[in-house]
């Protein structure tokens, strides 16, 4: 008698199934807001994501909803308390084959720029003055 199995039965038979990937995030878009704006779309990109009840998308410790667009990319709206101060927030994704790679999206604080010196107001005269600038991105 021959017993014929392909390769996928005779893998199971032995027990040597290829594990799936953890998922990876490899980029962010945007990668910052500035708080106090609206909040953003964030575009989550990588590898390994799949539409599952069993994949969980992180901001810092909240679990998020997403947009699943495919193994390489999902998508969450972020919600105006995550932007309403400056802050850097973990992103990251879990599943049942693991937790991908933690990526930080910042929330800057607004740019304000100041001066302690004005000339007198004359136009079309040329001056300069020393300014100051506080906050942004870093």
């Amino acid at each position: 008698m021959r017993l014929r199995l392909g390769l996928a039965a005779l893998a199971m038979a032995i027990g040597i199934l290829a594990a799936s990937p953890k998922p990876t995030i490899t980029s962010l878009s945007p990668v910052y807001s500035v708080a106090g704006q609206a909040a953003p779309l964030l575009t989550i990109n990588g590898s390994g994501f799949r539409n599952s009840s069993q994949m969980q998308l992180f901001v810092g410790t909240s679990q998020r909803t997403f947009t699943y667009n495919g193994s390489t990319q999902i998508k969450t709206q972020l919600t105006a308390a995550d932007v309403a101060a400056p802050a850097f927030w973990g992103i990251y994704v879990t599943e049942k084959t693991g937790t991908s790679n933690a990526t930080s999206f910042q929330v800057c604080a607004p740019i304000v720029i100041t001066t302690t010196t004005l000339p007198a107001g004359q136009q079309f005269v040329a001056y300069s003055t020393q300014l100051q600038a506080v906050g942004g991105c870093k």
